[in-house]
């Protein structure tokens, strides 16, 4: 736990990271506010509805394809620090950079994208398949972190390197994101405390910007805690990866 809260920590502490995170929660009011549906059910109101949920789509596509070359960036940091006293801010500028980023890994984003869905047939085979599933699933997000150390896809479109990243990464990423999970949970549990305490369930259903603001806030605590696992998967790679081969 101590790994997931000493990131926490430098994330809200490093030189110029309160702009940033007042960007991140900006970006999530204003995805929240165009997705939220509006009316009473008439057929300008469902008319409206079918437009909000295109903005909706478009918006959370934007955001993801942004997410992503923001983590990787997070994650080429980690790095980047080694060798570094002092090292590197976590969180990069709030730029355009992340899109590029994106667009170098979009082949090989689609690419496992399309393992990922193969590899879904297994849900046909009961428990055992969705075991199977599971277990390998989380070790595909070490392709990014791969493709992030130089923002190269060189030998990462062979699915085989999943078995050098669970055989290297095993005991120690299962015990991050079990770490992580605990966490999340706890910072999920106060949140509900706190404002289903102090505001009411029945009340915020009937108050759409208050609505608005705690999705906002809540898809803003799911990032940050993207943010710390970026940076916790590429610092598992760092100091476990080797050349041997698959």
């Amino acid at each position: 736990m101590a790994g997931v809260l000493a990131t926490l920590k430098r994330i809200y502490t490093e030189d110029g990271s309160a702009i940033k995170h007042i960007c991140w929660f900006v970006v999530s009011f204003i995805v929240m506010m165009v997705s939220m549906p509006s009316g009473n059910g008439t057929v300008t109101d469902l008319e409206e509805m079918h437009s909000t949920n295109i903005i909706s789509l478009i918006s959370g596509l934007v955001l993801t394809i942004y997410t992503f070359g923001y983590n990787s960036i997070i994650m080429h940091n980690r790095f980047e620090e080694e060798g570094k006293p002092k090292g590197l801010t976590i969180l990069p500028e709030f730029d355009t950079l992340p899109f590029k980023i994106f667009g170098r890994a979009f082949v090989l984003a689609l690419v496992w994208f399309i393992y990922s869905l193969v590899l879904g047939l297994l849900w046909i085979i009961p428990i055992l398949g969705w075991i199977i599933y599971l277990v390998i699933t989380p070790f595909m997000a070490f392709v990014q972190v791969s493709y992030s150390k130089e923002f190269l896809t060189d030998g990462l479109f062979n699915f085989a390197i999943i078995a050098k990243y669970m055989r290297l990464f095993w005991l120690e990423a299962v015990k991050w994101w079990f770490k992580l999970f605990i966490c999340t949970l706890v910072i999920i549990l106060l949140f509900i405390l706190i404002f289903g305490r102090f505001l009411g369930l029945e009340g915020l259903m009937h108050n759409s910007l208050t609505l608005i603001l705690i999705f906002a806030l809540a898809q803003y605590i799911f990032m940050v805690f993207g943010f710390v696992n970026a940076y916790g998967m590429a610092d598992i790679y760092a100091r476990k990866w080797d050349d041997s081969s698959y």
